[in-house]
């Protein structure tokens, strides 16, 4: 077992308050006691840490996520000691950086400061503005939209064309509005995510979003464009790639990969990824510190572990192994699995969505195929009346 990657949370806290946040707004406290950010001496031994393991596993590139919280509440001299650190301690590894930010401090002097440090801007934008009702800030609970698109501006203005947003599907907005509204700001490419949901949330009265038929939508919307290869949107491009058999794409939502990433709290903590939070209060918390532990050692964490493999056989639910959509979905996301009964014994909540999207694609994608190769490969529609039976 290897790691490839750490999101590394600098701050425990954050300008902005979205109602959906899995890290203040799901039921998990434990930021509550981190320390607001994360020391020079926590950093230090953190490098230690990572240069240690890519010793021992011979890896020689590794990828650091700022995260929070909201990483631009922390100095712009935090970022110059951090690389400036990782170069000295760990000089024969490759670091790369990617910094997730909402968005609304962007200023051209933290955009200059980035670029120096190569560091790769991620933005949180939920579409439209009405998409983003949920998303306020802290201390007025006003809307936050205009400051984030101001952000983003600002990277464009700066020359910075290859902007990535990441975006929480809110399934009350309508898909064409959505897509318009990402085409209009030229961005580069957009990684949906699904609203962080379990069985807990389902148990008590949520109801699931319809994101399969969301999706699907705007799948289509996108498929029509004659310019659609302008912007790459995520999973579309990773749900193609695994049904025209390329194994080695995949991440926590799609295929069987294992997910060789971790969370480093402020306070040197070693955790699994942050939206397992959404299972319960303290749910992550470990006794693992890279204070006292090697990387190595915090995979003996049950949680971790079964968060490392939780695309094998071993971690899958009868459902899902016995499903055949298993190569392409691999059970979805750990979080969405969870119930109080059986663990995460279960299919993921959005099993039902995802089918819909998943099978409308492939569908799509026969569609589009020459006659010829049909019939020399006897490649079949799957039926979603078949799947969803």
């Amino acid at each position: 077992m290897q790691l490839n990657s750490l999101v590394v949370k600098v701050t425990s806290q954050c300008n902005l308050n979205c109602t959906y946040c899995y890290v203040f707004n799901k039921g998990d406290k434990s930021y509550l006691k981190e320390p607001n950010i994360i020391s020079n001496e926590t950093i230090t031994t953190l490098l230690n840490r990572i240069n240690t393991h890519c010793s021992t596993h011979d890896i020689s590139s590794f990828l650091i996520i700022f995260h929070g919280g909201e990483p631009l509440l922390c100095s712009k001299e935090f970022y110059k000691y951090f690389i400036t650190e990782a170069k000295r301690v760990a000089p024969n590894v490759r670091f790369d950086y990617a910094l997730q930010t909402n968005g609304v401090l962007l200023s051209e002097e933290w955009i200059k400061t980035l670029d120096q440090l190569n560091i790769q801007i991620g933005i949180s934008l939920d579409g439209t503005e009405n998409a983003n009702i949920e998303r306020v800030f802290r201390k007025n609970s006003k809307p936050a939209y205009n400051s984030i698109i101001k952000g983003i501006k600002t990277v464009q203005k700066h020359g910075e064309q290859n902007i990535h947003l990441l975006s929480v599907v809110n399934t009350n907005e309508k898909p064409i509005n959505v897509y318009n509204h990402f085409k209009s700001l030229n961005v580069s490419s957009v990684s949906f995510l699904y609203p962080e949901m379990n069985y807990i949330h389902f148990d008590m009265g949520d109801k699931i979003p319809e994101i399969g038929d969301w999706m699907i939508s705007f799948y289509k919307i996108w498929d029509k464009d004659l310019h659609k290869n302008q912007t790459i949107y995520h999973p579309f491009d990773t749900i193609l790639y695994k049904f025209i058999g390329c194994e080695d794409f995949g991440d926590e939502t799609i295929g069987r990969r294992e997910n060789g990433v971790l969370t480093i709290k402020t306070n040197g903590q070693i955790e699994a990824v942050d939206s397992l939070k959404i299972c319960g209060n303290g749910f992550t918390s470990t006794n693992f510190n890279v204070n006292t532990n090697e990387l190595d050692s915090v995979f003996s964490n049950t949680l971790i572990n079964k968060y490392y493999y939780a695309h094998s056989d071993e971690n899958l639910a009868e459902k899902c192994l016995n499903c055949t959509l298993l190569e392409i979905c691999g059970g979805g996301q750990l979080a969405h699995r969870y119930s109080i009964k059986n663990n995460f014994n279960n299919p993921s909540i959005y099993c039902r969505e995802l089918k819909k999207l998943y099978v409308y694609m492939q569908n799509a994608i026969i569609d589009n195929l020459p006659k010829e190769i049909i019939n020399n490969t006897g490649i079949q529609k799957i039926n979603i009346k078949d799947e969803l039976s």
